[in-house]
């Protein structure tokens, strides 16, 4: 259905060439001048390296990432796995602007890639900037993820400042989109002595979300929340993903619509049905029914794969039971092996990376 992922190797290869062949496009940082070339692509061409500052009203070279919104004071990022990309040349510390932390938790972890080396920064509640790398001078490609869960830490990305030039962002070769609740925030999954630590052990890329977005070098959009469900929440009635699926955020005042045509993904993860539990058998069928359309009718053609069982499998048939009744092609049930040994009862990192492993398969088989 979708091409073959690159290897590693050739798709680096591609993208030190893209780099060469569009450095004469570099922005953010002036027009090519002085001696200075790129040590990775061998190209002859030369950057100026100038100071930048970047409102987020100019980061047309910027790849915003996860489902975010821009506003008119910068970007919101508030589900986890949101962030931004930078492909460039830079020298030097490269900073970000912040306003507006929201959340229950006095900081966020901050998981920042420079050419495939990952780091942890912190960015504490009320904090103005941050710094995000210091590199030496050339081509550099630089990741940003906030790990934490919408309702943990949430944040205005309102500038950034560097030294040096961007080019313009590459496009992912695949995109997942992840729904579910606290197993793919990753509740509980940094712990293997069965305590629970806020927000240290809330991290979506210690979650089989993350890793799985990782490992197969793909885009993702994550929508979860903790505790929330199809037919009811764990402790409220009303805490449900569906009413909110089509809105950017549940704690978006204007309620924006979220604009499906900015995140096209090549597959859609669903992990809902653990905080279901207990629920009137006939109306998480129907409602899970109806969110399945709703999915579809969203996505058009995009493959499903529904996981479930990792922290019990009640629902099991129930979940199964929807599928068929949904008429829908394309909608895959993988069954998950449980696993409450982590915080608060949920899955420890192993077991993540278990279900990690599984998904990966079941993905390669639908994009090959």
């Amino acid at each position: 259905m979708k091409k073959q992922l690159f290897p590693r190797s050739i798709k680096r290869l591609l993208t030190l060439i893209l780099a060469a062949a569009t450095l004469a496009g570099c922005s953010g940082g002036g027009n090519p001048s002085g001696s200075e070339s790129s040590p990775q692509s061998g190209s002859t061409g030369a950057v100026q390296y100038e100071k930048t500052v970047l409102s987020h009203t100019d980061f047309d070279n910027v790849a915003i990432r996860g489902r975010s919104l821009h506003t008119e004071k910068g970007y919101r990022l508030e589900w986890p796995y949101s962030g931004f990309t930078l492909r460039g040349y830079f020298d030097g510390s490269i900073s970000i602007q912040v306003a507006d932390a929201q959340g229950y938790a006095d900081n966020a972890s901050l998981t920042v890639t420079v050419d495939g080396n990952a780091e942890q920064k912190t960015l504490l509640k009320g904090a103005k900037s941050l710094v995000i790398a210091d590199v030496g001078k050339g081509y550099h490609e630089i990741s940003v993820r906030k790990g934490a869960e919408i309702t943990a830490f949430r944040f205005t990305l309102t500038g950034l400042s560097f030294t040096g030039c961007l080019l313009e962002p590459a496009e992912p070769e695949l995109r997942i989109e992840f729904i579910g609740d606290s197993i793919t925030n990753g509740v509980g999954a940094t712990t293997e002595d069965g305590t629970l630590r806020y927000p240290h052990g809330v991290n979506c890329l210690s979650a089989y979300s993350g890793m799985t977005a990782g490992r197969l070098g793909a885009e993702a959009n994550i929508i979860a929340l903790s505790g929330w469900g199809i037919s009811k929440g764990s402790s409220s009635p009303t805490e449900i993903i569906p009413p909110i699926y089509g809105k950017y955020s549940p704690f978006d005042e204007s309620g924006a619509e979220w604009d499906f045509s900015s995140f096209r993904p090549d597959v859609i993860v669903l992990a809902l049905g653990t905080n279901d539990g207990g629920a009137d058998p006939e109306k998480f069928r129907t409602e899970s029914v109806a969110f399945l359309k709703q999915l579809r009718e969203k996505n058009p053609g995009v493959p499903i794969i529904w996981i479930y069982g990792m922290m019990g499998s009640t629902l099991s048939g129930e979940v199964k039971q929807a599928i068929a009744d949904s008429g829908l092609d394309g909608i895959k049930y993988v069954k998950m092996p449980a696993n409450c040994a982590g915080g608060d009862r949920h899955p420890t990192e192993k077991a993540q990376e278990e279900y990690a492993d599984k998904l990966i398969k079941e993905i390669n088989r639908i994009i090959k």
